[in-house]
């Protein structure tokens, strides 16, 4: 979330490291694959979501778990 408001560089300062890189899709999904994970969503970054999104949803909907 932080990198919605601040740029690389400004996150780099801001977390105090040397370097700071995002990695590539493909990278990711590699990464995924050699871990043999059954699946991995990258909806948030790529907007392709695996279903349908709500248009209009309450904010707290996930958080009314009845116990």
């Amino acid at each position: 979330m932080i990198a919605n408001k601040y740029t690389v560089e400004e996150i780099r300062e801001k977390i105090g490291v040397d370097s700071l890189e995002y990695l590539s899709l493909d990278s990711l999904n590699e990464i995924t694959k050699q871990s043999k994970m059954d699946s991995f969503c990258t909806g948030c970054f790529t907007g392709k979501y695996p279903i349908e999104v709500p248009k209009e949803m309450q904010k707290d909907t996930f958080e009314k778990i009845v116990l």
